[in-house]
């Protein structure tokens, strides 16, 4: 069995292949630490298990799995992430991920979702399914996150803004004309009701990740 760890921070890297390692102890553990040495490694070992966070440099979050599946259509990609649960497991999953796990689960969750994916094909968290279940009951609250009406582009946008990049560095980083950057930034504020970068800040600290 091959599995693939893709995270550009070592320490992620080394605790995680501990971890898959006590899970799978014949393993063979791959790292990448782009999304560029990802793809060789990919395409060079086929591994059975991807597990990569949503950041790899080189590749916007947007396109993250939809790329990763054009690449290997028969390895199992788990994403690893500090994101909110709520906010990216939803779209990640709908784009063919096989499992979302925020970095905070406990080891034994940890553990399950390796498994699960491995053996079941899909993992979902207690509080992934919790979520769908009160989604499925249109049970008061579930949407009061209010990055959830962002589209992936536009969360893409949001999420550059709120790192301090300005219209031109946005409009390189996604090649996107500066003009569509900036009708993107105004849906963003008009769906947010914000005015400022600070507001947006704020509300992406509240809702997407608390570490930002």
């Amino acid at each position: 069995m091959k599995i693939l760890i893709a995270d550009d921070h070592s320490v992620v890297r080394f605790g995680v292949g501990q971890i898959v390692r006590n899970v799978y102890p014949n393993a063979e553990i791959l790292t990448a630490v782009d999304f560029s040495s990802m793809l060789t490694t990919i395409k060079s070992f086929q591994p059975d298990l991807i597990i990569s966070d949503i950041n790899m440099p080189g590749c916007d979050n947007i396109n993250l799995v939809k790329r990763i599946k054009a690449e290997s259509s028969t390895a199992k990609l788990l994403v690893f992430s500090a994101y909110a649960e709520e906010l990216y497991a939803p779209r990640l999953l709908q784009d063919g991920a096989d499992g979302y796990l925020h970095k905070d689960a406990e080891l034994h969750v940890i553990h399950k979702a390796l498994r699960d994916v491995l053996d079941k094909g899909r993992f979902v968290s207690q509080n992934m399914m919790n979520y769908f279940l009160d989604k499925s009951l249109h049970k008061k609250g579930v949407e009061h996150n209010p990055l959830k009406q962002l589209s992936n582009r536009e969360m893409e946008v949001a999420l550059l803004l709120s790192q301090g990049l300005g219209m031109l560095e946005i409009s390189n980083t996604l090649n996107l004309h500066s003009s569509t950057v900036s009708t993107y930034k105004n849906r963003v504020f008009e769906k947010l009701n914000i005015s400022n970068i600070p507001d947006l800040l704020n509300l992406i600290r509240t809702y997407q990740n608390p570490d930002i």
